[in-house]
């Protein structure tokens, strides 16, 4: 996908700090409590 912007909530706020704008990320978000939330992030190399 080319860069967007979204917004999700975070499972856990260290996701976040973990990463930096310009980051290529894989991520995983899942529907908890009726909105999406990543619960997995990784970098991608």
């Amino acid at each position: 996908m080319p860069p967007m912007t979204m917004v999700f909530r975070v499972q856990d706020p260290a996701f976040v700090e973990a990463v930096n704008v310009g980051d290529e990320v894989k991520f995983v978000a899942e529907k908890l409590e009726g909105k999406f939330t990543v619960t997995h992030v990784e970098k991608k190399n």
